[in-house]
């Protein structure tokens, strides 16, 4: 029998646009305000300095600014924060300053956090580990429309891990991450569809179409 797959995910840092690259006196503006405690100029500057744009590429300057801004309340700037304690850039690597910040911008609701702190409790990764948990944030960040997390959110379900087995809302979320764009969840669905009745499928398509009526942009 074909095992299902299990994808480890982690999203990287949200991007600000300043359309065209800016100018020294647009970078001096943010420097100025971002002293003065401007929490969006504080991100801004720290997306600069993580994307060398106008600016010397500096992973420290980065770290700084976005931690400024996290410390804040900014829910992007703590997402960033997270991935770079996750990775080690400008900071030392702490999983578990990671998943404390990743925890502070998921529980502002934002998704892609969300997603991350699932992987982070699946895994044990900078906090114990807890099934029910990691379902709790996945399932979470697949209702905002996070494909990703709508794949591993089938994956609990198909294994029975967090969540009572369920192979039939397995296939349903598998499906809804295919149709959101992950192809990777498309393997894992063609497994699990060799395992289920013809009727089995029919009513998670079903669930697939509902959902997607429901969350439709």
């Amino acid at each position: 029998m074909k095992k299902l797959s299990l994808v480890i995910l982690f999203f990287y840092t949200l991007l600000v646009s300043f359309g065209a690259m800016p100018s020294p006196e647009k970078i001096a503006e943010l420097r100025k305000a971002a002293k003065l405690g401007i929490m969006q100029d504080q991100y801004s500057l720290a997306h600069l300095y993580s994307n060398g744009l106008g600016v010397t590429k500096d992973d420290d300057k980065a770290a700084k600014w976005y931690r400024k801004a996290a410390e804040q309340g900014m829910p992007e700037a703590q997402h960033n924060l997270a991935n770079r304690y996750r990775t080690g850039k400008g900071v030392d690597k702490d999983v578990e300053e990671a998943a404390k910040w990743f925890q502070k911008a998921a529980e502002q609701g934002a998704a892609l956090s969300q997603a991350d702190l699932g992987v982070a409790y699946e895994h044990g990764n900078g906090v114990e580990q807890d099934y029910t948990e990691a379902v709790k944030w996945y399932r979470k960040a697949a209702e905002q429309g996070v494909p990703e997390a709508q794949h591993n959110l089938g994956l609990m379900y198909a294994q029975g891990t967090g969540v009572t087995k369920d192979e039939v809302t397995a296939y349903m979320w598998f499906n809804v991450s295919v149709n959101n764009g992950y192809t990777y969840a498309k393997r894992n669905l063609d497994i699990l569809g060799t395992m289920l009745t013809s009727e089995q499928i029919t009513k998670a398509q079903v669930l697939s179409r509902k959902w997607m009526a429901q969350h439709a942009k």
